[in-house]
């Protein structure tokens, strides 16, 4: 099992955070530059 540890300083910051782990996936090209715009977007907009 997987965990994700949060320091204290950053949940003072960040209060909700949320991660995945992909597996068996094969991304192209381009749609791997979609899931990084994705993220991008989310963590200067949504995210913040």
């Amino acid at each position: 099992m997987l965990q994700m540890h949060v320091r204290p300083q950053t949940s003072q910051i960040r209060p909700y955070v949320v991660c995945a782990v992909l597996r068996g996936v094969t991304f192209a090209e381009v749609r791997y530059n979609s899931f990084i715009d994705l993220q991008d977007k989310l963590h200067q907009n949504i995210c913040r």
